[in-house]
């Protein structure tokens, strides 16, 4: 939380965001969230995405299969990274006709 505080006081907001903790994350330059992040930047690379969007954090999140929320959605909610990636793919190009 205080690297989030402290890229909202480095840009001058008065309010603590997703923005920031996600600015936060980065800064640490390592760690689970990093390597989600990652992730996600290489699912959204895949699929010729120039944004990453909250889809491509799903998928990262899958990815790194050891992690709770990987083995939450997988084995509680049945959500496979097979799934999550088809789906991006089809909701995306839907999105572009």
């Amino acid at each position: 939380m205080q690297k989030a505080r402290d890229e909202a006081a480095r840009l001058n907001h008065e309010y603590v965001g997703t923005e920031h903790l996600l600015l936060g994350l980065i800064s640490e330059g390592r760690g689970v969230a990093v390597q989600v992040l990652e992730l996600a930047m290489n699912e959204a690379h895949k699929l010729g995405h120039s944004t990453v969007g909250t889809e491509h954090l799903l998928v990262g999140v899958l990815r790194e299969e050891k992690g709770i929320a990987a083995q939450v959605l997988t084995h509680h909610a049945g959500v496979t990274l097979e799934n999550a990636r088809s789906e991006t793919a089809r909701l995306s190009t839907r999105s572009n006709e």
